[in-house]
């Protein structure tokens, strides 16, 4: 999906856009979106996660295929709200830390300059940079045990600054705030 839109960046704006594919898109809204752990229905304020995943799970289930016309109309579906969960958590409202970054991958391979964005929410994207700078990934980070034994917006918070600080100690020439 290419939904484009406009973050900040230590004060300056830079274009990014959703997935360049919308087979990755759609990977990507069953492996996080569809992740009950996630808990996405706390950052979208309703229950609606839940029963685009509930309704995908019957459509598999009765067509016993994940690649019907009808799994990937819910796939569809689902995608435009976790898109606008992902806009909503990467402008300047929902942002908590936005950073620039050359990012060195695990195992090497070549190095490359990204941005990540962990929103107050929880949520942790991130984006290629470029011109347009395309989704890599958007998900909410999995939690450590808890003694409190629910899982909280701010325990998400915590769990996302965690993993951009991983990332960025394996980075180089760190940008932004």
């Amino acid at each position: 999906m290419r939904r484009k839109w406009q973050i900040r960046v230590a004060g300056t704006l830079k274009d990014v856009a959703g997935f360049t594919q919308v087979s990755r898109a759609r990977e990507h809204v069953e492996k996080h979106f569809f992740n009950a752990n996630e808990r996405w229905e706390q950052v979208v304020g309703d229950s609606t996660p839940i029963q685009l995943r509930n309704r995908f799970s019957v459509v598999v289930a009765e067509t016993g295929r994940k690649c019907s016309p009808e799994a990937y109309k819910l796939l569809d579906e689902a995608l435009e709200v976790y898109m606008s969960v992902i806009e909503g958590s990467t402008t300047e409202n929902g942002a908590l830390r936005i950073v620039c970054y050359t990012h060195k991958p695990d195992g090497g391979g070549k190095p490359f300059p990204a941005i990540s964005v962990v929103s107050r929410k929880g949520v942790f994207s991130a984006f290629s940079q470029g011109a347009v700078s395309d989704l890599k990934t958007s998900f909410r980070p999995k939690l450590k045990r808890s003694y409190r034994g629910r899982c909280a917006s701010q325990d998400y918070q915590r769990a996302a600054l965690n993993y951009l600080n991983t990332k960025l100690s394996h980075s180089q020439e760190i940008f932004g705030n």
